[in-house]
Formats: structure tokens, C-alpha cells, sequence
């Protein structure tokens, strides 16, 4: 399979986060962060004239330049691999690979097997959202992680002390990678599947904790339901949200039953603690 490598040169450590919103709504199968730089990633059957134009135009009105080139799977996956570095998060945890040495003096150990899936645990809203966890009383609950990505969210609940944990995305891949990732740690096995919300609400729901670190306008379209997967008095963390679209989401949350609690906010994203009423 070949696939497109973008290369997007951004003036600031920050604009590449807001290169990596907008280009999120892109069929880009993953991303990598480089201090000013952004590389994508699109198997090349899914880009066309529309997907050009638009990346063309989001570069332009941001004064960003990229350039392109073509590249079979195997190089650049292989590439990705061997330049995962650690993640620390405080004395919290560490996010490794099986290739990288046990370090001492984190609480959690958290092991992942690198794939070019989203939640590698380097953006900011990966961290945002470890840390809202660990403020939880997580203990024997009953836990989703929507849009798992490579599973860390729902490993990491599940290394807390969560009573049932299951993961959902509509990416197999991503699917693959997380049931590969549970195999690492010291856990039970966490029910990742590629069901939709609704299928895992009807057959495991509801839940006391959904983790939704996800696009806004997922987090938008799918606040029925997300409440309905809720029991009463269940929290949501909703993050993937740039700073300046939080009143966005919880003025629209605010119709549907969700109490605002709390929003942490990182390098121009945010993480928001949401009550169901």
C-alpha cells in the first residue's frame, strides 16, 4: 500500500497544534509532531483533487508551506517505530515501548506497541486526559474510551483500578493496535471492539466514565447518545477541543443533560470535565 507524507512547516510549536485540528477533518491516517513542523500521513487511493485544494487552502491562510511525496507503507511505518521516544507525565507515568528500558520513579508503567494510530500519548490532550483520570474516583467503575485510538486511555483506567473497561473506534487498525497493547500490561483483558456507540452502550452500557479524546464535531454530534451511555451522575472527559471552541461544546452539552465541572487547558487545547445531571 503507498501512501502520501505531507510535510507542513509551521512558524511556532503552537501553530502546529492548530495545523493539527485542521487537519484532522482530513482522511489522514496519522500524525507526527516535530517542534515546528507537522508530518501526515494518507494512503494515496484516498486523496483527490477536493483533499488537495483544501490542504492548499488551509496552508495558505496560515502562511504555512508544505511539500509532499509518495512513500510505500513499510519505510515510513517502520521510520515511525524507531522514533518513539518515551512519554513522562510528571512522576505519574511513563508511556514506553516494549524496545525502551524500564525507567524507575513513575507510578504507572504504561506499555504500547507503536503504530501509526492516534494516542501515542504525545499530544497534550493525551496528557490532559491522564491526568483528569487519575482525579477520579475510577475504583470498580464502569469505563468507555471512545475513539480508543492505541488503547492508552482505557489501559491506563484499567491500571487505576476501573472495574470493566471497554474501547471503541471505527478504525480497525487502531482496534488491532489496542487489543495488541493490552497483551503488554498487567491487566485483564479491556473489550476493545469496532462497534459503534450505541452497539456498546446496548450491550455493556451504562457506563460511569466515557473517555472522549476525540474531534469536536464528533464530541458535537454525539451528545444524545454520550448521555444516554451515561448513568446518572457519570462523568464525561471530552478533549481534542482547541481552546477556543470550549464555550462552543459546553453551551451545547449544557441541552443535553451535561453539567460543566472543570476544563484544563494545555498548548492551546483543552480537556473539559463534564457531569451528567
Amino acid at each position: 500500500m503507498q501512501y502520501i507524507q505531507f510535510d507542513i512547516q509551521c512558524a511556532d510549536p503552537e501553530q502546529v497544534e492548530f495545523a493539527l485540528a485542521y487537519l484532522a477533518e482530513l482522511p489522514f491516517e496519522a500524525f507526527e509532531e516535530r517542534d515546528t513542523e507537522l508530518i501526515a500521513w494518507v494512503q494515496e487511493h484516498l486523496w483527490g483533487f477536493d483533499e488537495a485544494i483544501e490542504i492548499k487552502t488551509i496552508c495558505k491562510d496560515h502562511n504555512w508551506s508544505f511539500f509532499s511525496k509518495t512513500i510505500e507503507d513499510a519505510n515510513w511505518n517502520k521510520a515511525w517505530e524507531d522514533n518513539f521516544e518515551p512519554v513522562r507525565i510528571g512522576k505519574l507515568a511513563i508511556i514506553r515501548a516494549p524496545f525502551h528500558e524500564k525507567e524507575e520513579g513513575f507510578e504507572y508503567d504504561v506499555m504500547i506497541q507503536p503504530r501509526m494510530s492516534f494516542g501515542t500519548g504525545h499530544h497534550a490532550t493525551t496528557k490532559m486526559m491522564i491526568e483528569s483520570i487519575d482525579e477520579l474516583d475510577i475504583q470498580g467503575k464502569k469505563v468507555l474510551d471512545f475513539g480508543c485510538g492505541t488503547g492508552i486511555l482505557a489501559i491506563f483506567a484499567a491500571l487505576k483500578g476501573a472495574g470493566s473497561v471497554s474501547g471503541i473506534d471505527n478504525e480497525a487498525p487502531a482496534v488491532e493496535n489496542s487489543l495488541e497493547n493490552t497483551l503488554l500490561n498487567p491487566i485483564n483483558h479491556i473489550d476493545f471492539t469496532g462497534e459503534t456507540l450505541e452497539e456498546i452502550n446496548a450491550r455493556k452500557g451504562p457506563f460511569d466514565i466515557i473517555l472522549g479524546n476525540i474531534q469536536l464535531n464528533v464530541l458535537r454530534d454525539h451528545a444524545p447518545i454520550l448521555v444516554e451511555s451515561l448513568v446518572s451522575g457519570g462523568i464525561l472527559l471530552a478533549s481534542g477541543v482547541l481552546a477556543q471552541n470550549v464555550d462552543l461544546l459546553i453551551d451545547h452539552y449544557v441541552n443535553y443533560q451535561l453539567e460543566w465541572l472543570e476544563t484544563k487547558q494545555e498548548a492551546g487545547w483543552s480537556c473539559i470535565i463534564f457531569r451528567k445531571i
